[in-house]
């Protein structure tokens, strides 16, 4: 979510339809207007933008057209885009001027992870849980089924309020991370 006038926040489309479903189907349908409501709530309350950035645009995926789906759903879609970019630099240099970043794929998650912005995740595949541990961010992953058959929505909202309202991030569980991360490939290296 990007603000034009105010400091911004991020939502990323994910195929958060995880669980198989495509955008059209039932499931899909309920989750695109799950999600258009919350983004048009965030939007009212904070005075945001919105701003989708889609990172797998392939026919398969097509992340970018269930952004516009989400869009076009969306009672406020005019202050909501809808950005392909391939560049990963670029990506990371956006997410970090972000006020929030709800993230339903993980490599933008872990791009805005990198440059300190409030994270929600989306969740789709167990994998998700690793990492939010991984950097201190296990309680604020909501589940893409419980968006679509639960309590999922609510949750989703109060932590994307909690995300946009919260103060600075603490950067020692990602910087813990870079470490060991940066440690291993050391490691590795070194073994060749």
């Amino acid at each position: 979510m990007v603000s034009a006038s105010a400091a911004p926040a991020a939502a990323q489309a994910g195929s958060p339809a995880g669980h198989s479903q495509p955008p059209d189907s039932p499931d899909g349908q309920r989750m695109v207007q799950r999600l258009a409501d919350l983004l048009d709530r965030q939007v009212e309350c904070f005075g945001l933008r919105v701003l989708f950035l889609p990172t797998y645009c392939s026919a398969s995926e097509a992340d970018d057209q269930l952004a516009r789906t989400v869009v076009a759903r969306m009672r406020r879609g005019a202050d909501a885009a809808v950005v392909r970019i391939d560049d990963a630099a670029l990506l990371k240099a956006c997410a970090g001027r972000c006020r929030a970043f709800l993230g339903g794929r993980m490599h933008p998650l872990i791009l805005a992870a990198g440059m300190g912005v409030p994270l929600v995740g989306l969740s789709y595949n167990p994998k998700f849980a690793g990492f939010a541990e991984l950097i201190g961010m296990g309680d604020r992953i909501v589940d893409v089924r419980s968006l679509v058959h639960g309590d999922g929505l609510e949750r989703l909202d109060h932590l994307l309020d909690a995300a946009l309202r919260g103060g600075p991030v603490d950067p020692g569980p990602v910087d813990r991370c870079r470490a060991m991360v940066e440690d291993g490939v050391r490691r590795l290296f070194a073994g060749l």
